[in-house]
């Protein structure tokens, strides 16, 4: 996923984490970096692409995406996305964009 992610278009750098806890329902959250020049519609595209990619993956269990776009050398956030994977609406709009989740095998 990691190397998915950094071979996305404009992306300089890419860091993908899954987060589970007793406080905290299973989340993977990306965080891509993208040259001083990118606009929030490169973000927004790069956030589908991102989506797209975790929710193909075959992580399990998986209850949230998290997606942070901003800009080389810190400070602005161009796109912060998250996708409730438990609310069935958010669920069936994935799964009509993507196709439906890889069953864990």
């Amino acid at each position: 996923m990691q190397q998915q992610l950094t071979a996305l278009p404009g992306v300089t750098a890419a860091k993908a984490e899954f987060f589970q806890s007793l406080d905290t329902d299973p989340v993977v959250r990306a965080d891509l970096t993208v040259g001083s020049t990118a606009s929030v519609a490169d973000a927004a595209t790069l956030g589908d692409r991102t989506v797209e990619i975790i929710w193909r993956s075959p992580v399990r269990p998986l209850t949230s995406i998290a997606v942070v776009v901003h800009r080389q050398g810190g400070g602005q956030y161009l796109l912060s996305r998250v996708e409730q994977l438990g609310d069935p609406a958010v669920a069936a709009d994935l799964t009509k964009a993507y196709g439906p989740r890889i069953v864990a095998g």
